[in-house]
């Protein structure tokens, strides 16, 4: 999956809990359904997920810093699009290499289909959940988006990590002061009270206001918004000594995250970028740093 374009790749066993992550119905409104069949198997109305595929393999995409750093203008939205579309390519490529082997691999039918992404990275150990209530991995930060596909090729599984990611963001609330519709929490903790019904109950976390987040949205018309990705401390890509003290320092000293954050602000990152200046970087390929990535 790495060579097919993923950028980091965990595994997950679906058990009595786990199994709740997966939607009830897909986004086109067929109902998912568990079943003893050897075989998946779809009508008009239902998709048959046999109870063999209980392997979920969850994977990421990278994104380009430098067009996120250009929200929110159509440069900045498909930064998004562009890493859903690659994650639909890594998803066929890894289909087509588990039918060879003689498994199955029951990918999504549509974007952001079949079950809870960033629920299925954390469990899966790809990052933490944070202010932004979205996963930062210690990879790419939230520079990245999550798909995962369901398989009954026996796999050995992962577990959640605590690489200081959610402890930082206590500190740092940077995501939040950049938000320009106040979207984004400022509670010192993450919380159990969800802040609308869009919102999952049953976890803590940071949940963020979504009908303030999408106005906005409406407000520039023609794109999103992902500012508060790109100001994140763990959204850069270079190898400055700061952020390498961010990403392990914080875990073990977490009475210095908000120093780190004072340095991040110092070097002036986090700032809006000129969305015509873009046009004549010397980006590589997908914009992405291919070396801010993992080893093996």
């Amino acid at each position: 999956m790495r060579h097919f374009g993923a950028g980091t790749v965990a595994f997950l066993e679906l058990d009595d809990n786990t199994r709740k992550l997966v939607y009830g119905n897909d986004p086109d409104g067929k109902e998912l359904v568990f079943t003893d069949d050897p075989v998946a198997s779809e009508t008009e109305t239902q998709r048959f997920i046999p109870n063999s595929c209980k392997y979920v393999i969850v994977y990421t995409m990278q994104m380009s810093q430098e067009s996120m750093r250009r929200s929110p203008t159509i440069t900045g939205s498909q930064t998004t699009t562009l890493a859903y579309r690659r994650l639909e390519e890594v998803q066929r490529s890894t289909q087509d290499f588990l039918t060879g082997l003689g498994y199955q691999g029951l990918g999504e039918s549509s974007t952001n289909a079949l079950g809870i992404a960033p629920a299925f990275g954390v469990l899966a150990g790809l990052g933490e959940m944070s202010r932004l209530n979205r996963v930062i991995s210690p990879e790419y930060g939230p520079m990245m988006r999550i798909s995962k596909i369901l398989t009954d090729l026996p796999v050995a599984t992962d577990k959640p990590i605590d690489a200081g990611i959610m402890e930082f963001c206590k500190h740092c609330k940077k995501c939040a002061e950049a938000c320009p519709s106040e979207a984004l929490s400022f509670d010192d903790e993450p919380t159990w009270e969800v802040r609308g019904g869009w919102n999952n109950p049953g976890h803590k976390a940071y949940f963020e206001d979504a009908t303030k987040c999408m106005t906005y949205w409406r407000e520039v018309a023609g794109s999103n918004c992902g500012i508060c990705f790109s100001v994140c401390p763990f959204a850069k890509k270079d190898k400055a000594w700061i952020h390498e003290w961010v990403k392990m320092g914080t875990s073990v000293a977490p009475f210095a995250d908000s120093f780190f954050r004072s340095m991040d602000d110092a070097f002036g990152y986090g700032v809006k970028a000129s969305s015509e200046d873009w046009w004549s970087l010397d980006l590589p390929e997908y914009g992405v740093d291919s070396n801010q990535s993992v080893t093996g």
